[in-house]
């Protein structure tokens, strides 16, 4: 089975599990929507919110970024996803929702999932020594994520302590968990390439819509 697979290189923490919960109804709520929404009905409400150039793309990239949008309007940070539903939306029981500064992404497809990337209900911690073109982290992703993480690793590299002591800046009101320090992680969330949700639309709208 080939799995859609995003990173997202970032400076921050975790939200509490309440907190995210709250955060993610009411994103629902701005949108008109009732906590126990369909996916499909979320999707579909989305759909009315951009221009009909995009209405191609997956709903999983539109509902990434209305949620990311809400989230920067609320608190003026960035943010990531991990263990996901099928549908490629947050999903409280077993997902989190990681905020602070984005450093730098990737997305790629793989036929089959990297050991480090099969638990994706968590992020990955990065040390010193993960933040370099040479990771094993790297190599797990055949590469193909080589140019992000080269870029994030020279950001580390220039301004590591700027970067961390500006996420810490964002983040000293917000209710983090303290399960873990203010750091840099790799957040990475999947989505079956073969789902709906992941597939680009066909058709966008009817004459009747």
């Amino acid at each position: 089975m080939p799995w859609e697979l995003f990173g997202r290189i970032c400076v921050g923490g975790l939200l509490k599990p309440e907190a995210a919960q709250t955060l993610h109804t009411d994103f629902l709520q701005s949108l008109e929507l009732p906590e126990t929404t369909t996916p499909e009905d979320l999707f579909e409400r989305l759909r009315w919110d951009v221009p009909k150039h995009k209405l191609h793309e997956p709903d999983r990239v539109r509902y990434e970024r209305a949620f990311e949008e809400y989230i920067d309007k609320t608190w003026d940070v960035d943010f990531a996803l991990g263990g996901l539903s099928t549908h490629g939306l947050f999903e409280s029981r077993r997902g989190y929702i990681f905020v602070g500064i984005r450093v730098e992404q990737f997305e790629v497809t793989l036929e089959a999932l990297p050991t480090k990337a099969a638990s994706p209900e968590r992020p990955q911690w990065l040390r010193k020594g993960d933040l370099t073109v040479a990771s094993e982290i790297v190599k797990d992703f055949d590469g193909l994520a080589k140019k992000a993480w080269s870029h994030a690793a020279r950001s580390y590299a220039r301004a590591g302590r700027e970067i961390l002591q500006d996420a810490h800046k964002r983040l000293k009101t917000l209710p983090i968990s303290k399960q873990h320090d203010i750091d840099w992680a790799l957040c990475r969330w999947l989505v079956d390439s073969e789902h709906d949700s992941a597939r680009p639309r066909h058709g966008g709208r009817t004459s009747e819509e």
